[in-house]
């Protein structure tokens, strides 16, 4: 549409990056191999250009902080702080309203069984039904690294607390979720 309306460029961008037509059956390039062509003179260009920034979204910030939240669980000193923090994950976990969302869920599902181990039963425990809404929103999700970390996710804090307090815990939290956690027990064991 050519309107002369105030440019929606983020909406455009999004249907044309969903275009099948065009991006089918079409030369692929990696960006490294553009970058040659772009350079000018010794500055160098494209993708591999240090000197090009753009402002991080949102989301990439919010995955440092789980990274960051990681690295301070190992500190004992900080073990309630992180404690204090891990609702404030979970409710960041919950918010699905953005493209790169799964990625984020990805980043928590790696990071929360290390968080757990860190921090011990005692810290972890109070916050782990907080967790169990997107682990297993990101179990059935159609992302398979997200998929593949939340099952990971599952197996390892099943091995932390004990297979039948995690099953306890879920079951009483959501009994649906059982199937998905009895399912996940076979697909990607420790």
């Amino acid at each position: 549409n050519m309107d002369k309306g105030p440019a929606t460029y983020s909406v455009v961008k999004k249907l044309r990056d969903n275009d099948m037509e065009l991006h089918t059956d079409k030369q692929m390039y990696s960006c490294g191999s553009l970058a040659p062509k772009m350079m000018k003179g010794s500055r160098g260009g494209g993708c591999m250009d240090h000197k090009f920034r753009k402002p991080p979204e949102p989301w990439e910030l919010a995955d440092g902080c789980v990274h960051l939240i990681a690295e301070l669980s190992h500190n004992q000193e900080l073990h309630t702080t992180v404690s204090d923090l891990l609702p404030l994950l979970a409710k960041a976990a919950s918010l699905h309203h953005y493209n790169h969302h799964v990625n984020f869920l990805e980043t928590v599902c790696k990071q929360l069984p290390n968080i757990a181990k860190s921090l011990g039963k005692r810290y972890f425990k109070p916050h782990l039904e907080e967790f169990f809404d997107c682990i297993f929103y990101s179990i059935t999700c159609d992302n398979a690294l997200t998929a593949s970390a939340a099952s990971q996710c599952l197996n390892q804090l099943s091995a932390f607390l004990g297979p039948s307090i995690l099953r306890g815990r879920v079951e009483q939290f959501n009994p649906r979720y059982l199937e998905l956690l009895k399912a996940n027990q076979f697909i990607a064991p420790l």
